[in-house]
């Protein structure tokens, strides 16, 4: 290198840096903040009306309590799984042993 170019990157090395970290930056942020796409997502429009329209249909739903007066019903039985205790740790985790 002759002595032109050497003062050029010595008198200007502060805005090199500069110039190359604000590309590194807009390269950082593009990849991780991209914008998606409108049309990829459903309109809110569209998934309220999906709601609404379901909504309504529950409300239709009718249960005949006769169900419940039936013998397969009354035959089913409940059973329950009792879980002992088991004992606890320390009661400070972070204490020292002594």
């Amino acid at each position: 290198m002759n002595d032109n170019n050497q003062n050029f990157f010595q008198k200007n090395a502060g805005a090199l840096v500069l110039a190359v970290l604000a590309g590194v930056g807009l390269w950082i942020y593009t990849a991780f903040f991209k914008i998606i796409p409108q049309s990829s997502a459903q309109p809110i429009t569209a998934v309220g009306q999906e709601v609404i329209t379901t909504l309504r249909r529950l409300e239709n739903v009718s249960l005949d309590g006769s169900l419940f007066s039936t013998s397969e019903f009354q035959r089913l039985a409940e059973f329950e799984l009792v879980i002992p205790s088991q004992p606890v740790g320390r009661p400070n985790p972070f204490a020292s042993f002594r």
